[in-house]
């Protein structure tokens, strides 16, 4: 026996399949398995594998969200941004000793383990992209995930991390107040190779050295450690008024670094 009504319910529900809007994709758990599968490529390499940085991945995020939002599909953002000046303008407290960065796109519309393994393929059979995969010099990763409802955008952020400023960075100080910033330290060689130095305004002003001799207009400093992983540096302002810039390297060699600040005169009452 047939039942009409029920003949039309269900002719109707599968002419509504197609139209249903598909399930949103968990874009966390894409990340997480593109971050897994890079992994598994370096493990085939006998390489580490590369950390998670949250401050990466944030930064890996907005450039997938924005390919989304202004449909284009490239390293250099409409706002004439290259990957290095991104890091730059949206992390200026990360100091890293290199980095790279990989993009991909591909349709929306499947599950979060297919598209993970489909962006990583693409990857992987890209000479350049596989190459930061792999590169055993970088140390830590971020990855973000975009889904504009017809592509998905994907971002990796790769980098050889050295410090992070954890503390707010002053643009001006006055004369005689001291600067106390705080790192955590991502390198992976040992803390007591780091080194530290201060550049100052006044060029005649004397730093101690070993063996009696000494440094003139700037000189080393010494990271007070609170662990393996962070630190705090104590920055005098007793030089002279003007720009104050602290090195950050490794054995005495420094990276160009964006930790400066002015020193002024007090304003009067």
């Amino acid at each position: 026996m047939r039942h009409p009504l029920l003949t039309v319910w269900m002719c109707l529900l599968v002419w509504l399949l197609p139209m249903l809007p598909a399930l949103a994709l968990d874009l966390d758990r894409v990340e997480a398995e593109i971050h897994r599968l890079s992994n598994v490529l370096r493990a085939e390499k006998d390489l580490p594998p590369l950390a998670q940085l949250p401050e990466l991945d944030g930064l890996a995020r907005r450039h997938s969200n924005n390919m989304a939002r202004q449909q284009f599909f490239a390293h250099q953002d409409p706002e004439g941004l290259s990957p290095s000046a991104r890091m730059q303008t949206q992390l200026p407290g990360l100091l890293t000793m290199g980095s790279g960065e990989n993009i991909a796109m591909r349709s929306s519309g499947a599950d979060e383990l297919t598209v993970a393994r489909a962006l990583v393929s693409q990857w992987r059979n890209s000479p350049g992209h596989y190459r930061n995969i792999i590169s055993p010099d970088y140390l830590h990763l971020g990855v973000g995930i975009a889904d504009s409802g017809q592509n998905i955008y994907a971002t990796q952020v790769f980098a050889a991390g050295l410090v992070l400023l954890k503390s707010p960075l002053p643009a001006s100080v006055s004369t005689g107040e001291s600067v106390a910033l705080q790192f955590r330290f991502l390198a992976n060689f040992a803390p007591e190779q780091l080194s530290l130095f201060l550049t100052v305004p006044d060029k005649q002003a004397r730093f101690p050295a070993s063996g009696g001799s000494f440094y003139t207009g700037g000189g080393p400093l010494i990271p007070q450690w609170q662990d393996a992983s962070h630190f705090t540096v104590t920055i005098p302002s007793r030089y002279g008024l003007g720009q104050y810039r602290l090195g950050i390297g490794r054995q005495g060699s420094y990276y160009n670094t964006p930790y400066q600040f002015e020193v002024v005169a007090p304003s009067r009452p």
